[in-house]
Parts: structure tokens; C-alpha cells; sequence
């Protein structure tokens, strides 16, 4: 495990930023050709990697997205939101999973063919038995609440905050619950 994780980490092609360099774009498209985004994804899901490496992961994938949304829809369609989202909820620190947060919304800014996918993966984590996950994915979905709007009206958003989140026994948990329920009520208040 650790012959793995600590070669994954020390053999990135790319970081965080690399885009900015002059030659970035360069880099950018031999990334693209090669299957970068496949293999960064891949990493998500394995369980020899450790949390360092996913999180890195998390950070260079959104960094692609960031250069435009043919990237975002590229990653979306290489099941990018899945992934992020079950990193998020196996992930046993709260930087993997606020990486990952940070990922799904960048995916649905801007990206409104996938806004509704990533708001459906944020909100499917509210059961999820980690209060880590929990607590991201309430942030995300006020973030994404941003994005959408109104949910759907057959959306069950309150009642899953209410079962779910409320009743947790982190107060960062129930936190996070009532600022949702505040967004949603304003949202509800304002536009719905």
C-alpha cells in the first residue's frame, strides 16, 4: 500500500496550477490524449491509495475542469461525479472531502447540462453514515442551490435534511442542516 500511494503522489505529471505556466495548454491537451482524466479518476477508486493521493487527484482534475466546460463535460461523461462523490463519502478526512466538494461544484458551475446530476449526488450523501460526508455535502448543496434554484417540487430535500441531518449527533452536521434549511426557504421565499 504505502509502495503505491507514495509512488502515485511523487509521479503527478500535472499539479494545481500547472495551467498557468505559458505552456499549459501544451500540457493540457497530451493530458487529454493520454488519458489523464481516466487515470486520475481510476485513482479515486482505488484502495491502495491513500488520502493524500486522492485529494491531489481531486485537485488536478479540478483544475482541467477549470479550463473550460468541454473539460467539465469531458470529466461528467467519464462519471466524474460519481467518483467524486463516493471519494467523498469513503474518505476518513475532511480535506479529501472538502477537495471533493470543491470539485462538484466547480463541475456544475457553469456546466448546466450537469447541475442537476451533481445537486443529485450532494443530496444522496445526506443519509450517508459518515458525518464528514454529511456535513460537505450540505455545504455543496447550498452551493449548488445557487446554481439550480428551486429544486424540483417533488424534490424530498427538506424531509432527507430533517431525517437525516438533524438528528446527527455532530453539531457541525446539524449546523450545516439549518443553514440548507435557510437557503432553501429563502430560495423557496424568492424565486420558487
Amino acid at each position: 500500500s504505502s509502495d503505491l500511494s507514495s509512488g502515485i503522489n511523487a509521479e503527478w505529471p500535472l499539479r494545481p496550477g500547472f495551467l498557468s505556466a505559458s505552456c499549459g495548454q501544451r500540457y493540457l491537451t497530451e493530458f487529454m490524449e493520454v488519458g489523464g482524466v481516466l487515470t486520475v479518476l481510476e485513482i479515486l477508486g482505488l484502495k491502495v491509495a491513500d488520502e493524500q493521493d486522492k485529494a491531489a487527484a481531486l485537485e488536478l482534475l479540478e483544475s482541467v475542469a477549470e479550463c473550460g466546460r468541454k473539460y467539465k463535460e469531458l470529466i461528467c461523461e467519464s462519471y466524474g461525479v460519481r467518483a467524486a462523490a463516493e471519494c467523498m463519502a469513503r474518505a476518513s478526512t475532511a480535506f479529501t472531502q472538502e477537495c471533493a466538494r470543491s470539485m462538484l461544484y466547480t463541475l456544475a458551475r457553469g456546466n448546466p447540462r450537469y447541475q442537476k446530476q451533481v445537486y443529485q449526488v450532494l443530496k444522496d450523501l445526506l443519509p450517508s453514515t459518515n458525518p464528514g460526508a454529511q456535513r460537505v455535502a450540505a455545504q455543496g448543496l447550498r452551493h449548488i442551490l445557487e446554481l439550480v434554484g428551486c429544486p424540483p417540487s417533488n424534490d424530498n430535500l427538506i424531509e432527507n435534511i430533517l431525517s437525516n441531518l438533524l438528528r446527527s449527533l455532530y453539531n457541525d452536521v446539524q449546523y450545516e442542516a439549518g443553514e440548507l434549511i435557510e437557503v432553501g426557504r429563502i430560495k423557496k421565499d424568492n424565486r420558487c
